[in-house]
């Protein structure tokens, strides 16, 4: 079985891509949130929020921006 797994990273408008890789068939969007836009004031969980709220069909996997202090938060 091949499982396609499409990574958002650095996007201008990441609700508008993640909505058009759902649309695509993608099986899962993975958020990464770099460190540098970490640094910039980037959250991973809100950016995880954020393309969970717009996709229909595909799953979603995370990367970037889980520490044990976030972990929680991500997973529920």
């Amino acid at each position: 079985m091949l499982v396609n797994i499409l990574f958002v990273i650095a996007v201008q408008d990441i609700e508008k891509r993640a909505k058009e890789l759902d649309e695509m068939g993608a099986d899962y969007i993975a958020v990464h949130t770099a460190y540098n836009l970490q640094a910039q004031g980037q959250s991973p969980l809100e950016n995880l929020r954020n393309v969970k709220s717009v996709i229909k069909n595909s799953k979603v996997a995370v990367a970037g921006g889980i520490k044990l202090d976030t972990i929680e938060n991500i997973v529920s």
